[in-house]
């Protein structure tokens, strides 16, 4: 009991011990706190207020000291920022640290807050912190016990958002043992009516809460807890008794239940007993907390000036040392190591000399000495020579005056000047270097005078102007500016000196002093004072007469040019137009010389083929016949050759480049050349060309592989080789190569293999050419974007090959034209099977009248009708509809191709076929033909087998009549 009391009186000299008000009376306080810590604060679910024991505490104490609390429960973290921004005056509930120490001032604590592992009673006898493997702990997701746990070994916890969640999670039974701060989980059970249901152990931490103020606020936190310290202890107990009884023990306490009942009833008898002694040291406690708030007062202004003090030396950045007359270092205080001559602890107690230069320790001597004779000295500067490199450093020293009997002592400020020495160093090289540029400029460069007078001018400013030095200065520029140019000039300097600009360039005149007016371009720039006044200005002058002389020579060159460009333009144009003039011309006079020379073609080997046919002829008559066709079939090809090459050389060739099959293109070449290749017994051997593919014009490379390959047998030797490969190249492109195994080619003829109507001597053997194909199959495949060579041996043979560009993306490729196009004499066999039905030909010339004539004869069953121009053909067709319609396109009057269209437009006649037999052979009349609506195209010359074929396929059968 004597310990009880003991203990009592002890606590009332604590109390005594918090420091007494000084401060006056506020009228009110601003106190923030958390916003959701049950039971200490909460909002109330049912009517939205605030409650818990810090807001009873809070009025109590209001009420008490009659100071208005405004209380503001909130964010923990916009709290602590509100009471530092001096938007609050006191904090609650604050944890102490070292970190918070530096910024806050901390009252006695106020309350202990234990986190124990909570665990339900029906877990036979109770469970210890270290038995918890195999539970599942409920956790406030981010608490601190979690770590704790972890660090425990206890890796199975159910995770909850809020103290309130695990406790109601324990309610579901969902987890039997769980882990919350005591206070929060003591309330939470007990409003659920769960407190006789769970028990605790000892806990895994503490903490402990204080109420705080703001660094420097002792004062105001002294005032309030000597407000608290005045409330009545039965108050303050049944606050806490109403917010924080327990009905959970700790299973440590159990058995002692009834020892705690009775010590209890002996506290009470001694607390009595202590109320007595409190009063008793009331008035004392009133003293020492007087006394007390002074000297924390004293203490705390003394602790503000020290660490001002020490923030002042920190921040500044020169070196700091302490020496007596002889320059010995006594102490030395400094952030930068690096700008020591040794380190500081082999710095102390030696002198100057024995560190530095002679002459730089004399220097730094003189200070301390003018020091010690006037109290101090500044503006020394000293160069020392750091590991690290030179630096400049500016000496300030002070006496520090000495305790009686002892030396002066001298506090030297060191400064690192470098930067500003180099600064210095590269202004005064900057202005040497514009000193020199000034002076040897090519440009005219002057200092004039905020009154326009020159002032400082250089030498080529002088031989500009021509006046000497001496003589220019002091001259005004307005006095030499050109008077059609001084408005302009004065108007610009004018509004510059007004602040509107800072500098101004213009073009302008001077008169030099022998009276020459000279061009310049001048640029002006100025200075100003600190009230915006020109100091001076500062002008580059360049001469640039010879500039403007040249430019308007320039001038009048670009308009001479201008001027016979567009002479010259007007030239090419007229010859551009004389050029498409002639283009025209000539492929008109191409068209009409196929024409031309096709019409009596098509008679003389129209009728020399039915001569052929006639088996009354005896043999010398029909060598004759055979003789007219072969020289007709040479003259023919010769015609189409040289028309092939106007067209070529006209620029008139239309090609369509599509992928190609090689192997398919090169069997059709061969089946054409099936009866030449039978006559000249040539083996014709073909390797795999299957998976080729080229970018090419169909028609044309089926022209020039056929020229090719008819070269490759008319010139080789009776039962020689043809060999035809592909491979691909490196470019991009595919090598087509022909190889036979003929006579070769002479070396010095190779270079005029592709000339026109040079056949290399071969016009003296009895091998029919014209000695054109090379010639147009070179110009062919350079069209199709390709190239084409040969090389020779005598007596072994010759090689020619043609490049072709292989499609970007192989294609499938079908190997059929878009167009329907004449059959050829194999797909209507060598014996005509009679036709039959009504046949109209429009036609104006007899004799092609006469062949056609004489070809039908041969076919009984067909009825042959003639008209001699358009009009009367479509009055025949209208009023006799024909089976077929044999149709020329150079008709007088109305065209072939009007016709045709008269036809196509009439319901009668529109589904006639109609064949086009013409003349005009050029591969563009016949694309032309089809696109009009031909359904057929026969050139002249006819070819009987070809007109034959077409006939049976256009035709019925003569059997099926009847």
């Amino acid at each position: 009991m004597f310990a009880l009391c003991l203990l009592l009186l002890a606590a009332s000299w604590g109390y005594a011990a918090v420091p007494a008000v000084v401060a006056p009376k506020p009228g009110s306080i601003t106190v923030v706190i958390d916003n959701n810590y049950p039971p200490y604060i909460f909002k109330d679910p049912a009517t939205g207020e605030t409650r818990g024991l810090l807001n009873d505490r809070w009025a109590l104490w209001s009420r008490h000291t009659g100071v208005e609390v405004k209380l503001k429960p909130m964010d923990w973290a916009e709290a602590q920022r509100q009471l530092l921004a001096g938007e609050a005056d006191v904090i609650d509930t604050l944890f102490e640290n070292d970190a918070r120490r530096k910024l806050y001032e901390f009252s006695q604590p106020t309350d202990t807050i234990d986190v124990p592992v909570f665990f339900h009673r029906s877990l036979a006898g109770g469970i210890g912190i270290d038995a918890l493997q195999g539970f599942t702990v409920g956790v406030k997701d981010g608490d601190a016990c979690v770590d704790t746990l972890k660090a425990r070994g206890v890796t199975s916890m159910k995770r909850y958002p809020g103290y309130s969640a695990v406790i109601e999670g324990a309610a579901r039974n969902e987890v039997q043992v769980f882990c919350v701060d005591k206070p929060p989980a003591i309330y939470l059970l007990s409003q659920l009516g769960l407190a006789d249901q769970y028990r605790h152990s000892v806990p895994l931490s503490s903490g402990q809460f204080h109420r705080a103020v703001r660094k420097g606020q002792g004062a105001l936190l002294a005032w309030v807890e000597a407000g608290f310290a005045d409330l009545p202890p039965a108050e303050m107990k049944a606050l806490d008794d109403r917010w924080l009884g327990s009905a959970i023990t700790d299973d440590a306490r159990v058995p002692w239940r009834d020892w705690l009942r009775w010590a209890a009833y002996g506290t009470g008898i001694v607390v009595l007993g202590g109320l007595m002694l409190v009063y008793w040291n009331l008035a004392l406690r009133r003293r020492v907390l007087a006394r007390t708030t002074e000297l924390e007062a004293a203490r705390q202004q003394a602790e503000r000036a020290v660490a001002q003090l020490k923030a002042t030396l920190e921040a500044i950045p020169d070196l700091m040392f302490e020496m007596d007359i002889e320059g010995r270092y006594l102490d030395v205080r400094t952030g930068r190591a690096d700008l020591l001559l040794v380190p500081a602890a082999r710095l102390l107690g030696r002198t100057l000399h024995e560190l530095m230069p002679p002459e730089t320790a004399q220097v730094a001597q003189q200070a301390l000495q003018e020091a010690a004779e006037t109290g101090r000295s500044t503006g020394v500067q000293i160069r020392l020579e750091l590991p690290g490199g030179a630096r400049w450093f500016e000496l300030s020293v002070a006496r520090k005056p000495a305790e009686p009997g002892q030396l002066d002592r001298f506090v030297v400020l060191s400064r690192d000047i470098t930067e500003r020495k180099d600064a210095e160093l590269a202004v005064r090289q900057s202005e040497q270097t514009f000193r020199n540029f000034f002076s040897a400029g090519l440009m005219g460069m002057a200092f004039n005078q905020p009154n326009g007078s020159w002032g400082e001018v250089n030498q080529a400013l002088c031989r500009m102007l021509g006046y000497p030095p001496e003589e220019l200065s002091g001259m005004r520029w307005a006095d030499m500016t050109h008077p059609d140019d001084l408005p302009a000039n004065i108007a610009m300097f004018e509004r510059m000196s007004r602040g509107e600009i800072e500098s101004y360039t213009l073009d302008k005149r001077f008169i030099r002093k022998d009276g020459q007016i000279i061009d310049v371009a001048v640029a002006v720039c100025c200075e100003r004072d600190s009230q915006g006044a020109i100091l001076r200005s500062f002008a580059i002058v360049d001469d640039i007469s010879d500039r403007l002389r040249a430019r308007r020579a320039l001038s009048d060159s670009r308009e001479e040019l201008e001027r016979r460009v567009q002479e010259r333009s007007q030239e090419l144009m007229l010859a551009r137009d004389q050029a498409q003039q002639a283009s025209r011309a000539k492929s008109e006079f191409l068209s009409r010389m196929s024409h031309e020379l096709r019409t009596p073609m098509n008679a003389i080997l129209g009728f020399s083929q039915l001569m052929e046919l006639d088996a009354g002829l005896d043999k010398r008559s029909q060598g004759y016949v055979t003789e007219i066709l072969r020289a007709g079939r040479h003259l023919l090809e010769l015609i189409n050759e040289v028309l092939d090459l106007a067209q070529v050389e006209a620029g008139s060739i239309r090609l369509s480049l599509e992928p190609l099959a090689l192997d398919v293109l090169v069997g059709d070449v061969l089946t054409l050349m099936s009866p030449l290749l039978q006559s000249q017994a040539v083996n014709v051997q073909v390797l795999d060309l299957r998976t080729f593919q080229v970018q090419a014009d169909r028609t044309r490379l089926k022209q020039v592989m056929l020229n090719l390959l008819t070269n490759a047998v008319k010139y080789n030797r009776p039962g020689g080789q043809v060999l035809i490969r592909a491979e691909p190249r490196a470019d991009g492109k595919l090598r087509i190569i022909v190889r036979d195994t003929g006579t070769g080619i002479a070396p010095e003829r190779m270079s005029q293999l592709f000339e026109p109507f040079n056949r290399l001597g071969a016009e003296q053997r009895a091998i029919e050419g014209t000695g054109i194909g090379l010639s147009i199959s070179r110009q062919l495949v350079e069209l199709m974007h390709g190239a084409i060579g040969a090389s020779s041996k005598p007596g072994e043979g010759s090689v020619f090959w043609l490049d072709l560009p292989i499609p970007d993306a192989p294609q499938a490729v079908v190997d059929t034209l878009v167009l329907p196009g004449p059959l050829d004499a194999d797909q209507a066999g060598t014996s005509a099977q009679p036709c039959r039905g009504d046949l109209l030909y429009v036609e104006d010339n007899p004799s092609n009248v006469d062949l056609v004539a004489s070809i039908v004869a041969r076919h009984p069953a067909v009825t042959l009708r003639v008209a001699t121009s358009g009009e009367e053909g479509l009055a025949m067709a209208q009023e006799q509809r024909p089976d077929l319609v044999l149709l020329d396109i150079h008709l007088p009057g109305m065209s072939g191709y009007q016709v045709l269209e008269h036809l196509r437009a009439d319901l009668f006649t529109r589904d006639i076929a109609v064949v086009a037999l013409t003349a005009s052979a050029l591969t563009e009349d016949a694309e032309q033909a089809r696109v009009a609506g031909f359904d057929d195209f026969i050139a002249k010359p006819i070819n009987l087998l070809s007109f034959e074929a077409m006939l049976q396929h256009r035709l019925p059968p003569a059997e099926q009549a009847g």
